[in-house]
Parts: structure tokens; sequence; C-alpha cells
């Protein structure tokens, strides 16, 4: 499970981190997206679809966004985007998500598109010295395509609408 706060406090852990989602974009192992509001380009959180499993077509996708941002669409029109780009371009048969089951919003957002809730994992995190339960949900390829009433073969860009574009930022050392 991917959870937030991962890209460091300073600048120099900012740029490794830039550098690391570089690297897996390039050898095609992890997509790291941030999260723009279009309105001013700044970025309110990221998206990610990781842990790919070529032999299964599997990936897991994992999201983190500022509170300030909660409860206004932002993930939900994020993660249709992602998924058709998972679906679609690299063309996944599952992609999985582990969320926290306590964190309720964040069920919702993935039911929403069509995920699944799969079984709970106890106690399977130490997060600040607490365990913390997953809970595993997915979604499956044909289930997309019947929720969105068309094959997916159109690319992620396609399903951006005016709040939210996904980008990817690079910035010079």
């Amino acid at each position: 499970m991917e959870r937030a706060g991962d890209g460091g406090t300073n600048r120099t852990e900012a740029v490794a981190l830039l550098k690391r989602v570089q690297v897996s974009f390039a050898q095609r192992t992890a997509f790291r997206w941030g999260i723009a509001r279009r309105a001013d380009d700044q970025i309110i959180g990221t998206c990610s679809l990781f842990h790919f499993e070529e032999e299964s077509w599997r990936a897991e996708v994992g999201y983190a966004l500022g509170q300030p941002y909660w409860g206004q669409g932002y993930i939900q029109e994020t993660l249709r985007a992602v998924l058709d780009y998972g679906f679609a371009t690299l063309n996944l048969h599952r992609i999985e998500a582990e969320i926290d089951p306590e964190n309720s919003a964040s069920v919702r957002a993935v039911e929403r598109l069509g995920f699944v809730g799969e079984g709970l994992l106890r106690e399977r995190w130490l997060v600040e010295g607490k365990t913390s339960d997953s809970l595993m949900m997915g979604l499956l390829r044909r289930e997309w395509d019947s929720r969105t009433n068309q094959p997916t073969n159109l690319h992620a860009k396609d399903f951006l609408q005016n709040n939210v574009v996904i980008t990817v930022r690079t910035f010079k050392s």
C-alpha cells in the first residue's frame, strides 16, 4: 500500500523522488502522475499504477489528495482517466486497490467506479507505530467496459474533464 507523504520534506528528497518516478516511467515498472487543477495548474495530489504482474496482466492503483480538495470529485475524475489508461493503453486485465478500511471515503470512491471488496488483510501494516488493516478491492476489465458502455479503446486523455489534468512534472536541479 502506498502511503501519503513519501515525497520527503526537502528539495533534495523531492528531486530524488522525481528521478525515481522518471526511471520507473522509462522502465514501465510504475507510473506516477501529479494531479493538477486545470484552473491554476497547482499540484493537489498524486495517482499511481504500480506492482505490475506481467504474467497476470494486473497492477495496483494508489492515490493521495491534499485534504482541502477531498470530496470535490478530483479523485473520481483522475481515477477514471488512470483506469482507462491501465485497461486501454497498458491492456491490463485487472486493477487492484489496497485501502485502509477506516478510510470510508476512499472505499466509496473506488466502489463508485466498480471496484469490489475481495478481502480484509488484518494488521497488514505498521503505520506510525500502530497496526492497520487493508481492504483488498479489485476491478476487472470487462466490468470497467460494461460500466463505460464501450470497449476500452480510448487513451486516458480522452476522459479528462475541466477540473483536473493528470500531469508529470520535471524540475531541473
